[in-house]
């Protein structure tokens, strides 16, 4: 999967990012109802207050498919859940994301 593309996370995205969140740790964890998972909180648009300057998006093919959201406590810095769509996990989104943090 060659034609990853990273760029930041846009206003539009933070619900289906929190779409492939709750998919992606559903799927890990064995649920019935994948999109079950942590179905009382939300992750993504309440880590994206923060600083939206710090949210990355992975898009293949003009889908969103993964994103993450760096995070800095003073001399802490952190990223928030790495979420990748399980149709797209073993192909490099997570690698690409986790690089973007670091350019």
């Amino acid at each position: 999967m060659n034609n990853i593309s990273i760029r930041l996370l846009r206003e539009n995205e933070l619900s289906p990012g929190e779409h492939i969140l709750r998919l992606a740790f559903g799927t890990l964890i064995g649920l019935p109802q994948t999109t079950d998972f942590c179905s009382d909180a939300n992750y993504v648009e309440t880590r994206s207050q923060i600083d939206l300057t710090a949210a990355f998006a992975a898009e293949v093919d003009g889908q969103l498919v993964g994103s993450n959201i760096a995070v800095c406590w003073g001399s802490v810095g952190f990223w928030e859940p790495l979420r990748v769509h399980p149709d797209s996990w073993g192909r490099g989104v997570a690698q690409r994301l986790i690089d973007s943090l670091n350019e």
